[in-house]
């Protein structure tokens, strides 16, 4: 199970990683972890799926590096975000929702660099806590009592930083929101792309595209997918878009930058 929410942290929080038992995954907001599960933690169930897409396979020129297993429910969404594989994403049932946008507009994400830090897992009181690496919840007894909670490790002198976007479209409604992050919400810029994926449908989302995704339940109250990943070719895409990336956050260091006017002429 992968669970954490840095909520209005100043860090990019690594999620606390813990085992459960199968059955108690149903009661999560989400369970995953982006490390082959589906071939890994869930190989009983690898009979139920496709083992890869021979069309993708043939195309990619090679077989799914990871293969992935996710469920969660409606409280569960991502941040804005790009992955170095060509992701063939599936639902099994519920929901996906997905907005979009290319590999040369990443600079609307608002990417920034953040401090790395830790989600921990501990209980209420004098109890020791747990690592916040991958451990077993039977350390903590009854594991879904109210006296267990996650709480941020202190990364204040952390020096390892990651990129990542502070856009949370789950509170997109929110003026204050709107107004700053005008590349991405302004009607200046052209709109995201919004894909539903339904239960049975199969998703290509291309290498270094920016994704930011939630989900919506069936009658059960669960939606479950599983994604395959494969390796992507790094050429000239991949050159462009850190090209231009790079050139648009080291413009907006600079006071006074033009930033905007580089941003116009790379995506003209």
């Amino acid at each position: 199970m992968d669970e954490g929410d840095a909520g209005d942290s100043d860090a990019d929080v690594d999620a606390a990683r813990v085992l459960l038992p199968f059955p108690s995954l149903l009661f999560l907001p989400q369970a995953q972890q982006q490390n082959d599960s589906m071939r890994k933690e869930f190989a009983p169930l690898l009979s139920d799926v496709d083992a890869h897409f021979a069309w993708a396979t043939e195309a990619f020129e090679c077989m799914p590096e990871a293969v992935n297993f996710w469920m969660g429910d409606d409280r569960s969404s991502t941040s804005f975000h790009k992955d170095n594989y060509e992701n063939i994403y599936v639902v099994v049932t519920g929901t996906k929702h997905f907005v979009l946008l290319p590999p040369h507009e990443g600079h609307r994400c608002y990417m920034r660099k953040y401090p790395s830090s830790t989600c921990r897992l501990k209980r209420k009181g004098n109890a020791p806590s747990a690592s916040a690496n991958a451990h077993d919840l039977s350390n903590f007894g009854d594991w879904d009592g109210d006296d267990l909670f996650f709480e941020l490790e202190d990364h204040s002198d952390c020096d390892a930083e990651v990129s990542w976007s502070p856009l949370d479209l789950a509170r997109d409604r929110d003026a204050g929101e709107r107004a700053r992050y005008p590349r991405f919400y302004s009607d200046a810029w052209p709109k995201p792309l919004h894909v539903d994926v339904h239960a049975g449908d199969v998703l290509y989302l291309p290498a270094l595209y920016y994704h930011w995704v939630d989900q919506s339940v069936d009658a059960e109250g669960r939606c479950i997918a599983v994604n395959y990943w494969y390796d992507m070719k790094f050429g000239a895409n991949f050159a462009m878009h850190n090209f231009v990336n790079a050139a648009v956050y080291h413009e907006e260091q600079e006071e006074g930058g033009t930033h905007l006017h580089l941003e116009s002429e790379f995506t003209a």
